[in-house]
């Protein structure tokens, strides 16, 4: 059971690398303004679950209850990330109906 806990989290923590990757792409196109903002703290919390990612490594050796604190705090921060992505979904759809209307008046 422990070469899948291993395999499944070694596949997580590669996709997390991946978000990395796309996170600094979609950062360095999204500099300043609420959006770039938006991009910068989503940037921070995907790090953060990297590192978690990789901190989950070592709990078949560490003690249940910092194992627990683990699990919660990337449970907490993975809520307020969706919340995050929502929100920054809902300014990009704002902005694109938006920019539709300018064209439409125009």
């Amino acid at each position: 059971m422990l070469c899948v806990f291993y395999a499944v989290l070694t596949l997580a923590l590669v996709c997390m690398l991946v978000s990395v990757i796309w996170v600094v792409r979609l950062y360095r196109l999204t500099r300043g303004g609420t959006i770039g903002r938006v991009v910068t703290i989503m940037a921070g919390l995907i790090c953060f679950f990297t590192a978690g990612y990789a901190a989950a490594f070592f709990v078949p050796y560490l003690p249940a209850t910092f194992a627990m604190m683990l699990t919660a705090f990337v449970f907490l921060f993975g809520a307020i990330f969706v919340l995050i992505v929502l929100s920054l979904i809902g300014k990009t759809i704002r902005r694109a109906f938006e920019q539709l209307q300018i064209d439409q008046d125009q």
